[in-house]
């Protein structure tokens, strides 16, 4: 209970905070855009991927970006978006 109450929280403040669209390209090539801010946590970015995918064991599954050196690096649940310098762009 009490995760789902953290997650809702943080989804509302996703609400009030400046967000703009970031891109995840699945595995078949289709490309999803979705609402994200600076202040986003990973877990909360994961967890509208794996909804909109309909994955109910997630445990396996993970997004990963490029960082600002070109690094390929896995998505931190535990992090936001901003801590782990995954590149958002307002269009």
């Amino acid at each position: 209970m009490k995760a789902e109450s953290t997650s809702r929280k943080k989804s509302k403040n996703l609400e009030k905070m400046k967000t703009s669209q970031i891109q995840v390209e699945y595995l078949d090539g289709k490309i999803k855009s979705f609402p994200v801010a600076q202040k986003t946590y990973g877990e909360d970015l994961l967890g509208r991927v794996f909804q909109d995918l309909e994955l109910l064991e997630n445990d396996y599954f993970g997004l990963k970006f490029k960082d600002p050196e070109d690094n390929l690096c896995w998505i931190d649940p535990g992090k936001t978006l901003g801590e782990q310098k995954v590149a958002i762009h307002s269009r």
